[in-house]
């Protein structure tokens, strides 16, 4: 390759790793942020005086209403992958693509392109979820659709025609490519193929989502080695080039925001880049009570101070030549492993931390006061950052092991599959969080927060519920080798008679007795009762139980041979001895079973 031919940036960056955090109160008191000491301790090149000591004055708190924290009251609503998947993927997004495609396919194929319909576009979606999903996302199409029994996997089959697929990835598109030159001459906009797309995306990330306390921002990569004006080079990310997206993230890994770099503006290096990402990043929530983290690459005390104003605590590493960090908090000589320098100016607290010899000491800024460091322990705000510092990286973990990304030289196809990507991340985020508040607010134990069925168990339900519909179709478009048609027809007759847990997304093969919600064999519980003949032949079951009493006229024997008993049916409360009672189990979905009650 020549020289000429590399067309992307570097950016630079030193990922600071501070080994392990509690979060103590966001301090809002003094009225002017650069505020001086009047016995200096220490004093940064830019001339920045820092005390040794706090403010006297002891900080106040900012209060945080978590009420409304979690999925939107739409989203928890929703009953199956599909509904919270396509709450991101939304109509008009999808709706776009339809029309984007039939556009390119019409100019490349003239009359012999066959236009595609919304079910056919998410059919095409569910396969590359699927095709995600078993890490055949770089596998070549034709061994994907191989005819080999011993080695196919039927759904792609099913889902799409392996010439149909082909011919839909190639015509994907996600703007009108005739007028692309002439929006991006009147916008200047990089980012003008997809913005409509990614924009919706956003909002929608928003929208249906109510973010926690605390909140990280941090950038994510899509690979990619095509030809971009915004390429980058980052050394510490897998994969190493790509476009850079910057993310703010939940200590789930929810997406709540994110934007795209698109490289150097015509007068040069952006200035003050990181403050403007933080900024924009956490706009929608200032004024809140909320925490912000993020690493060297954004930090800088006039974030800080904008953030502290905003009512907004802040923390994260810096630099070491940035002008404001004291020469001593940067030096190695002299330091024992283990020690700590602080200094504080206003509301402001700087870190030095040195961990070990051999390695450079970390400096951290905080807009929050931390209770006072343990000897021989890390300091509250090193252990802080450590534990909120991950949140980005933990959710492009989960897509990276999953993506649906596939060979292409075309940089909108790859963000559009970044967005699916996404997509999957939240969906699976708020589908398993909507179902444990549900079951707080009912008083049930919530799932373990890693989902029954897991994240893999959720992308296998949803692109089957996404292609099902097209699958329909084909079978009645007819025109099938009568193998295949007679596979997707038991396909289909499965997928309708399939029952989904109302906990998970498991297979249900049991019925609760009382709501008949469906459960699946995990999450349903059998209760015996002692039921009177009377209510035994009516079913119902019952939804309490009768202690033993003093012994009792049986209320169902006649009155020329009248027995004696202690117990009671669990149904009308009735006396009835073991000649005028039988034994019955019932099956409770966990709700139910939660509110049988003894008397």
């Amino acid at each position: 390759m020549n020289a000429g031919d590399l067309d992307f940036e570097f950016s630079e960056e030193e990922d600071d790793d501070v080994s392990d955090g509690t979060i103590s109160d966001l301090d809002s008191g003094s009225d002017s942020e650069e505020e001086s000491c009047s016995s200096a301790a220490f004093v940064g090149k830019n001339g920045r005086r820092w005390c040794n000591l706090p403010d006297d004055e002891s900080p106040t708190t900012m209060d945080f209403d978590s009420s409304n924290v979690g999925p939107a009251p739409h989203c928890r609503k929703m009953k199956t992958p599909r509904d919270v998947f396509l709450a991101f993927l939304s109509p008009e997004i999808i709706d776009e693509i339809v029309v984007c495609t039939n556009l390119y396919g019409t100019g490349r194929y003239g009359k012999e392109w066959k236009a595609v319909t919304t079910n056919e576009i998410l059919s095409f979606i569910a396969i590359l979820i699927a095709a995600g999903r078993n890490h055949q996302n770089h596998v070549n199409v034709n061994d994907m659709w191989t005819s080999n029994k011993n080695w196919r996997i039927n759904f792609y089959h099913h889902a799409l025609a392996k010439n149909r697929f082909k011919e839909i990835f190639i015509c994907l598109r996600t703007d009108d490519v005739r007028t692309r030159k002439s929006r991006f001459l009147k916008s200047g906009d990089k980012l003008e193929p997809i913005r409509n797309i990614f924009d919706v995306f956003v909002a929608n990330c928003q929208r249906n989502y109510v973010p926690p306390k605390v909140l990280t921002v941090d950038e994510r990569l899509c690979l990619f080695r095509g030809r971009v004006s915004f390429r980058v080079y980052i050394k510490s990310k897998p994969g190493k080039y790509g476009i850079k997206i910057w993310v703010c993230a939940t200590e789930t890994g929810y997406i709540i925001f994110c934007q795209v770099y698109t490289g150097k503006s015509k007068d040069g290096p952006e200035k003050g880049q990181g403050m403007r990402v933080v900024k924009d990043l956490v706009a929608p929530y200032l004024n809140t009570g909320r925490e912000v983290t993020a690493d060297n690459l954004f930090s800088s005390v006039e974030l800080a101070e904008y953030l502290y104003r905003e009512q907004t605590a802040y923390t994260g590493t810096m630099r070491a030549n940035k002008a404001d960090i004291p020469p001593e908090f940067t030096a190695k000589q002299n330091r024992q492993p283990g020690s700590f320098l602080q200094g504080f100016n206003g509301s402001k607290s700087l870190t030095s931390f040195y961990e070990r010899k051999g390695k450079k000491p970390v400096v951290l800024i905080s807009t929050k006061r931390f209770g006072e460091p343990t000897a021989g322990c890390k300091a509250p705000v090193v252990q802080y950052y450590n534990q909120t510092k991950g949140f980005v990286d933990a959710g492009d973990q989960q897509t990276r092991h999953t993506t649906v990304s596939r060979r292409s030289r075309q940089w909108p196809k790859k963000l559009l599959c970044e967005i699916i990507d996404m997509s999957t991340l939240n969906a699976n985020i708020i589908f398993r969080e909507a179902d444990n508040r549900n079951r707080l607010r009912k008083g049930i134990v919530p799932l373990n927060p890693g989902f029954a069925g897991g994240r893999s168990e959720f992308l296998r339900i949803l692109s089957e519920e996404l292609a099902v519909d097209h699958i329909r179709d084909r079978l009645r478009a007819g025109h099938l080798p009568e193998e295949l048609k007679n596979e997707m027809q038991s396909f289909v007759a499965d997928f309708d008679s399939r029952k989904i847990c109302s906990v998970c997304v498991k297979i249900a093969k049991e019925v609760c007795s009382v709501c008949k919600a469906l459960m699946c064999a995990k999450h349903f519980q059998v209760k015996n009762f002692v039921l009177c003949k009377t209510c035994a032949e009516l079913g119902a079951a019952p939804l309490q139980t009768y202690e033993k009493t003093k012994s009792c006229r049986c209320a169902m024997c006649s009155k020329r041979k009248v027995s004696r008993t202690n117990q009671r049916c669990d149904k009308c409360g009735l006396h009835a001895c073991q000649n005028c009672s039988v034994d019955r189990s019932f099956k409770f979905c966990e709700e139910c079973a939660s509110n049988i009650r003894t008397i």
